[in-house]
């Protein structure tokens, strides 16, 4: 590793851990405990990485046109384009009330994801495996784990909370989102279990917070 990048990581990973300790919801070593249990990314030539590249594969032969537009609908990690129409099944009124609580949830969990795909930078799909073609635009930024899957799960998860009569639409939704990151070429599956893994942990965590659970009654009322 040259010493630009070596830097770079330890810059990275020094904001994002000063992140951590100002979190609204989560406590300064809630990081420490949920890395424990994400499991590093496979190894390069592992049976896992090949069965995360059968699977690429085979979802690039079959994906629609309709499939890929979707995925580009869903780039950039807001609330309200993921969640609200055309795809997602909340209402205006609902995406309003929600709309405070998942900027304070999104801001407490980026830096988990950030720290981790620094220290582990794994490549992207596309950057590795021959004749991958992605739908949608190519992310430079480490592959492990994904934020895409990370956002979408916990939001999908702390909705579900609020509008419980939604919850398997809102669940659906965010493991769409997820999948559509493999579908369009820019995650490999794995990128995406520990995403996923790590929004399980986070929201484990956010609903023994008085605040979040304060936030969350708040988003009720309001509706």
């Amino acid at each position: 590793m040259s010493k630009i990048i070596f830097l770079g990581v330890i810059l990275v990973s020094a904001v994002t851990y000063a992140a951590l300790t100002e979190a609204r919801f989560l406590s300064a070593n809630a990081f420490a405990d949920i890395k424990q249990k994400v499991l590093p990314p496979p190894k390069n030539g592992s049976a896992e990485e090949q069965k995360d590249e059968a699977i690429l594969f085979n979802l690039q032969k079959k994906r629609t046109p309709q499939d890929c537009t979707r995925a580009n609908s869903e780039l950039k990690v807001k609330f309200e384009k993921l969640f609200g129409e055309p795809n997602g099944p909340l209402t205006a009124s609902e995406l309003k009330a929600l709309q405070a609580l998942m900027t304070d949830v999104a801001a407490d969990a980026k830096p988990f994801v950030s720290t981790l795909k620094s220290e582990y930078a794994r490549q992207r799909p596309f950057a590795h495996i021959h004749g991958l073609n992605p739908c949608v635009p190519k992310e430079w930024t480490g592959s492990y784990p994904s934020w895409h899957a990370t956002a979408s799960a916990l939001m999908a998860l702390v909705a579900a909370e609020v509008i419980p009569k939604k919850s398997d639409e809102l669940k659906m939704r965010g493991m769409q989102i997820g999948d559509d990151r493999v579908l369009g070429g820019a995650h490999h599956p794995t990128d995406i279990e520990a995403g996923q893994a790590i929004a399980r942990e986070i929201f484990l965590r956010l609903d023994k917070s008085p605040k979040f659970n304060a936030e969350v009654d708040a988003a009720k009322k309001a509706l």
